[in-house]
C-alpha cells in the first residue's frame, strides 16, 4: 500500500500549530531512558539499545513533520512506539501488535522491513508515516532503518548456514567484511579455483575423460542411483539422504558419511551441515525436494563451509589454515551440484564446478546416468589429491597455486621457477606481480586459448618486446605467460606508460616522428617475418619516458615495445576472435584470418585520430598529422 502526501491545508495547519505540536509531543513523548520501562544498563541487549536510540532520535524530528491523524489519509499505515518498548503496525482497523524487546534483532529488522522494504526510496520525499503521536518523513525513518541494519551486520555475528541462505538474509550478509566469495552477488568473486588447487583441476579434467572398463561397476551404481533419486522422499525425514548414502557407499568404500553434524559454538562458527565424508574432506547440504525449503542450499553450504574455517581454526586444527580446500555436494530432490571451497588465508573462495545433473533415469541413451557416473569417477580421483591434514602455507592470497616452472622463452632450453606476489586487478583480471628464480620481478599473465609466443620472441630478442621467460601450459587451465615487468612510469624514477596514456599526459615532451619512426619498426619486422599482432593499437605499445619527462631514444628513435600477444601468430593462420571491441575500426570480419597488412592497416587508422591537429593536455606540443609510409 503506497503512502500519500496530505492536502495542502494540512501544511497551512502545521504552520498555524507549530508551537502547539512541540510543546505537546515534547512533554508526552517519554524520554530514551524510559522508552523500555526502566534505566538503560550498559547490560542491555543490542537491539533494545539500537531501537531506543532510534525512537529519541526520531523524537527531534517533530519540527520537520505533520501533526494531526485527522489530517492524513485513511489508508495511511503508521507505526507507534510506547514505553514497553512496543510497536503497533496500523492499517484501518486492521492493527498488527508485536514487541521488540520480546524477539531476537533479526526478527525486529525483519518487522521494519516488512513496512519498509516495499517504498520506492526514489520516492519517499513524497512520504511521511507517524511515529507515536508524531509524524515523521518516510526518508528519516528510511535512513534509520538503514543506519539500525548496518549496525546489526556489523555488531552480530555471521548467521548460521541455514539462516543464510535464506533470500532477505544472505545479500545484506554479503555486504559486510565476512563476505564468501561465491559469486552471488557477481561482484563477489575470486579466482577459479581451478587456479587455486591441483584437486579442483583434476576434477574438471576427468570430467572430459571417457569411462574405461574398470569404472563399469560405477555406471551401474549410477543407473540405480538415478532410480532411488526420482522417488518422492518426504521432507520431514532424512530418508532421501539415507538413500543417496547407501547408494554411492561403494564409491567411496574406504570413507563413512557423518550426518548432520554439528559445527562449533563459537560466533561465526555455529550451525551444522546435512553431511560430509568422515575425514572431512567432502561437505554436504541435502533438501528432500526442490522448492522443499526457502533457504538457497548453494548460499548454504557456501556458509556452511565458512563456518567450517572457523570452527576448525577455533580449534587449533590444520583444516582451517589457509590452503585449505573441500568439495560441496549439493543434493536437491533429484538434482547434484558439485561445488568447490577454498580458503586462501583471507577469503573464502566457492564456486560450482559443473553444471546441476538430474539423477533420473534416462530411456533413451543413458545419458544421465553416464554423466552421473563421469562426476563419481572425478570427484574419487581427485578427492583423493587433498590431504586429510593440510599442511600450513605461507599463501600470497588472490595468487594461483599451480604453476611453477615456465619454458619455452628467447632461450629455449632455460627453464625458470616462478612465484607469484600480488595480483595486479587495476591491469586485468589475470595479470600478477611475480618473480623468476626468486630473483628478478616479473609479470606473469594467465590466457586462455592460444598466446603468439614466437610474435613474442621475434619482437622481444631485437628489444621490441618485453623480455619471455617462458610459459606453462597446464591441460583445463589458463596458460601462464612470465615476461619482463615494465616499470610503470614514476615522474622520479622514469618508467614505462601505454602510448594511449602519453597522449593523455601534460608536460612530457614528445617527439612525434621518432615516436612514429618506433611504431612503424615494429610493424615492419611483423611484415618481414610473416606474422602478425591482430591488436595494435595505442594501448598495446609501450613507451619509455625519463625522469626529465622526455622520451627514450635509441638511434634518433623512440623506444616503442609491443605487449598483448593473444592475437598474435603466422600470417593466415590465426583469426579474429567472437568478442572484440565493436565500436573499433577492424581490417578483417570476426573469424577471419588476421594477415600481413592488417596491422598496418590498424596503426594507419588510428593515427591520425590520435595526432592530427591535436594537442596534448598542456597545450605546448602540437602533433600535426603524419603519414606514417613517408617517414622512412
Amino acid at each position: 500500500m503506497s503512502l500519500k502526501r496530505p492536502p495542502s491545508s494540512a501544511k497551512q495547519f502545521q504552520a498555524e500549530h507549530t508551537s502547539k505540536r512541540q510543546r505537546t509531543n515534547l512533554t508526552e513523548a517519554p524520554s530514551s531512558q524510559s522508552l523500555s520501562g526502566k534505566r538503560l544498563l550498559p547490560s542491555d541487549t543490542p537491539s533494545d539499545s539500537i531501537m531506543i536510540a532510534a525512537v529519541a532520535k526520531l523524537k527531534k524530528q517533530v519540527k520537520k513533520v505533520l501533526h494531526l491523524r485527522e489530517h492524513l489519509p485513511s489508508d495511511l499505515f503508521f507505526v507507534s512506539f510506547d514505553t514497553t518498548l512496543s510497536c503497533m503496525v496500523h492499517e484501518v482497523a486492521n492493527p498488527v501488535h508485536f514487541k521488540f524487546n520480546q524477539i531476537a534483532i533479526g526478527q525486529q529488522l525483519k518487522k521494519l522491513n516488512d513496512i519498509i522494504s516495499s517504498w520506492d526510496e526514489a520516492a519517499v520525499d513524497e512520504q511521511y508515516i507517524l511515529i507515536g503521536k508524531m509524524e515523521i518523513g518516510v526518508r528519516e525513518l528510511w535512513g534509520l532503518y538503514k543506519s539500525a541494519h548496518e549496525v546489526v551486520l556489523t555488531k552480530q555475528a555471521m548467521p548460521t548456514p541455514s539462516a543464510f541462505g535464506k533470500r532477505n538474509v544472505w545479500p545484506k550478509a554479503q555486504e559486510g567484511p565476512d563476505a564468501i566469495l561465491c559469486l552471488r552477488p557477481p561482484d563477489k568473486q575470486g579466482l577459479p579455483l581451478i587456479l587455486l588447487h591441483s584437486a579442483f583441476l583434476t576434477f574438471v579434467n576427468e570430467l572430459d575423460r571417457p569411462l574405461s572398463p574398470a569404472d563399469a561397476p560405477v555406471l551401474k551404481i549410477s543407473r540405480e542411483l538415478c532410480k532411488e533419486m526420482a522417488k518422492p522422499y518426504d521432507e520431514d525425514t532424512n530418508s532421501r539422504t539415507d538413500a543417496f548414502n547407501e547408494a554411492i557407499r561403494p564409491v567411496f568404500p574406504t570413507y563413512d558419511w557423518l550426518f548432520e553434524f554439528s559445527l562449533g559454538s563459537q560466533p561465526g562458527s555455529s550451525g551444522k551441515l546435512d553431511g560430509a565424508l568422515s575425514d572431512f574432506r567432502i561437505l554436504r547440504v541435502d533438501k528432500a525436494e526442490l522448492g522443499s525449503n526457502t533457504s538457497d542450499p548453494y548460499m548454504q553450504l557456501a556458509r556452511g563451509f565458512q563456518a567450517f574455517i572457523k570452527w576448525k581454526q577455533a580449534s587449533g586444527s590444520n583444516q582451517g589454515a589457509p590452503g585449505t580446500a573441500k568439495f560441496l555436494l549439493i543434493i536437491v530432490g533429484p538434482m547434484l551440484i558439485v561445488a568447490g571451497g577454498f580458503y586462501d588465508g583471507v577469503s573464502i573462495i566457492v564456486e560450482p564446478l559443473i553444471q546441476p545433473l538430474l539423477m533420473l533415469p534416462d530411456g533413451n541413451n543413458g545419458g544421465r546416468p553416464m554423466a552421473i557416473a563421469k562426476c563419481m569417477v572425478a570427484l574419487k580421483k581427485a578427492v583423493e589429491l587433498l590431504p586429510v591434514t593440510p599442511i600450513p602455507e605461507s599463501l600470497v592470497p588472490a595468487t594461483p597455486r599451480i604453476y611453477s616452472l615456465v619454458s619455452g622463452g628467447e632461450q629455449s632450453a632455460a627453464a625458470h621457477a616462478i612465484s607469484f606476489e600480488r595480483p595486479l586487478r587495476h591491469l586485468g583480471d589475470f595479470l600478477f606481480l611475480g618473480r623468476i628464480d626468486d630473483e628478478d620481478e616479473c609479470l606473469i599473465k594467465l590466457v586462455y586459448g592460444s598466446y603468439g609466443t614466437e610474435v613474442h620472441c621475434l619482437l622481444a630478442r631485437q628489444g621490441l618486446a618485453p623480455k619471455l621467460y617462458g610459459t606453462e601450459v597446464r591441460e583445463g587451465a589458463p596458460t601462464a605467460i612470465a615476461m619482463e615487468h615494465l616499470e610503470p612510469y614514476d615522474p622520479i624514477r622514469g618508467g614505462w606508460m601505454t602510448l594511449h596514456e602519453l597522449v593523455g599526459s601534460s608536460g612530457i615532451r614528445v617527439h612525434t616522428r621518432e615516436l612514429a619512426l618506433g611504431v612503424k619498426r615494429i610493424v615492419d619486422r611483423l611484415s618481414e617475418s610473416n606474422f602478425v599482432h591482430g591488436d595494435l593499437r595505442s594501448n598495446n605499445l609501450m613507451v619509455h619516458v625519463e625522469s626529465d619527462q622526455t622520451l627514450l631514444l635509441h638511434e634518433e628513435i623512440v623506444h616503442v615495445k609491443a605487449i598483448d600477444f593473444d592475437w598474435s601468430g603466422e600470417s593466415g593462420k590465426v583469426f579474429y576472435p567472437l568478442e572484440r571491441n565493436a565500436e573499433l575500426y577492424w581490417p578483417g570480419e570476426i573469424g577471419q584470418e588476421i594477415v600481413v597488412g592488417h596491422d598496418e592497416a590498424v596503426v594507419a587508422e588510428w593515427w591520425p585520430k590520435t595526432f592530427q591537429g591535436e594537442l596534448f593536455t598542456n597545450g605546448t606540443v602540437p602533433l600535426p598529422f603524419l603519414d606514417i609510409d613517408e617517414l622512412v
